[in-house]
């Protein structure tokens, strides 16, 4: 939460590393994914990786249709969970009136980004 807070990292960051980690669990890469988990959100190490993804789209690469599909299938995915956080954000007792505005605006932004991206997929 404090990471969240300080702007280290946005919440489709955490969605990351819970996609990746438990894909590294079936894989057998990892053999404890809440501490895989909580390493890759207190250590950022997943998080270089997790920027390139966000800027590959935005970079106009030609990509196959399945790829796009893969694309738009996960920005839509992700843009479900910001709304979900959002709504979770604005009724959570634990938000107070003091860090509640950031965290919304905060969620919002990643929602203007992950629909930007989506617009631009399917442009």
């Amino acid at each position: 939460r404090e990471q969240l807070q300080a702007g280290t990292y946005d919440l489709g960051y955490v969605r990351y590393v819970l996609t990746t980690v438990s894909a590294q669990a079936k894989t057998g890469q990892v053999k404890k994914k809440g501490g895989a988990v909580f390493k890759a959100l207190t250590e950022g190490y997943l998080l270089e990786e997790y920027q390139q993804t966000l800027q590959a789209p935005a970079q106009g690469k030609r990509t196959s249709s399945t790829t796009r599909d893969h694309q738009r299938k996960k920005l839509t995915e992700e843009l479900e969970d910001a709304r979900k956080s959002l709504a979770f954000v604005q009724t959570a007792d634990c938000y107070t009136a003091e860090n509640r505005p950031g965290a919304i605006v905060e969620v919002e932004a990643k929602m203007a980004k992950l629909a930007a991206q989506l617009h631009q997929l399917s442009s």
